[in-house]
């Protein structure tokens, strides 16, 4: 797409399932918002498993390698432009590479995706990208910070989360799992990934229905039921939550 005054790219990248990218640097800087899919970034002696509705700034000449899901991935790429990244350092340490995720990011992501795929002449469609893209990065400013080291056993305790969202789990289950007491893992998980455990769950199970409307014809209370909300109305208000319309609109819109 054409540069904004916010962004001299942006760009619609899809990587392959079980990919991998060695350690290599850019010259310049970049913001990538996850649409779809998912991987894992090493960068400044982290390992950090990126999804849909997370938003992670690499900065120039950073080496970094990425390892991706055996669904592939889906990102936006923005390149920032000189005033972008003023604004930016004015609220985030860019150095140390901060992440971000939410479901508001990854509703924007999925809109700022549909503008991305537009008719090139839609020139509406070029104005409602820049915008999108401006709400993320306010979003981004907003609540990203510097990542803190996360030990071991926190790693291992997302890694529970992203492998038992759907199927659901109580918090003491995962604290005997991870053999520390429940209010400690409450407590450091979300001082470590910047959300609690049930907003994490929440945002997966909303991204992985998402997924199924895409992709399959299962009936909404199947998909509500295969990604663990109570009812088909939980699913239902869940979703509209995240992506500002109900299940089947987005079925019907993304078909």
């Amino acid at each position: 797409m054409p540069p904004s005054s916010w962004f001299s790219q942006m760009r619609l990248m899809r990587y392959a399932a079980n990919g991998a990218m060695q350690a290599h640097h850019h010259d310049r800087p970049s913001l990538c918002l996850v649409v779809d899919g998912g991987y894992q970034e090493r960068i400044r002696g982290r390992a950090d498993w990126h999804r849909p509705g997370e938003m992670m700034f690499c900065p120039a000449d950073e080496p970094h390698a990425q390892t991706f899901a055996d669904t592939g991935a889906v990102k936006i790429l923005l390149d920032p432009r000189a005033g972008t990244l003023d604004y930016l350092r004015g609220h985030l340490p860019l150095t140390e590479a901060p992440f971000t995720g939410s479901v508001q990011l990854a509703a924007i992501a999925r809109r700022l995706r549909a503008e991305l795929c537009a008719d090139p002449a839609d020139s509406a469609a070029r104005l409602a990208a820049e915008g999108l893209a401006m709400e993320a990065l306010a979003e981004f400013a907003r609540h990203a910070a510097a990542p803190v080291r996360v030990e071991p056993w926190l790693q291992r305790a997302r890694e529970y989360v992203h492998a038992h969202a759907c199927s659901g789990f109580a918090l003491e289950d995962m604290a005997q799992a991870l053999q520390h007491h429940p209010v400690h893992v409450a407590r450091s998980f979300r001082a470590a990934f910047g959300r609690s455990v049930g907003d994490m769950v929440r945002q997966l199970r909303v991204a992985e229905a998402a997924r199924l409307l895409r992709e399959t014809s299962r009936p909404l209370a199947t998909i509500a039921a295969d990604c663990g909300f109570a009812d088909q109305a939980h699913f239902s208000r869940s979703f509209r939550a995240a992506y500002g319309v109900p299940p089947s609109r987005f079925r019907r819109e993304r078909r």
